[in-house]
């Protein structure tokens, strides 16, 4: 479940995602080591908001890309 996220589309056409309580852009984590922890997650730098989390990156993607393409400024 994504919270706290703004999608803005870039002149390329490559979607962006924001902090929706800093505006920083977020970053996509690589999978965590160990099983089970959530290994894919979403997470501001800069306030450690964390947007969303996953079982696998694949549902990620997914979520992120269907979520954009709602919502994208």
């Amino acid at each position: 479940m994504l919270k706290g996220l703004t999608a803005s589309r870039t002149d390329s056409g490559a979607y962006v995602f924001l902090c929706a309580e800093c505006g920083t852009v977020l970053m996509k984590a690589p999978g965590a080591p160990n099983l089970p922890q959530r290994p894919y997650i979403l997470i501001c730098p800069s306030c450690d908001h964390i947007v969303g989390h996953w079982t696998t990156e694949r549902e990620r993607d997914k979520e992120l890309a269907e979520y954009a393409a709602k919502h994208a400024r």
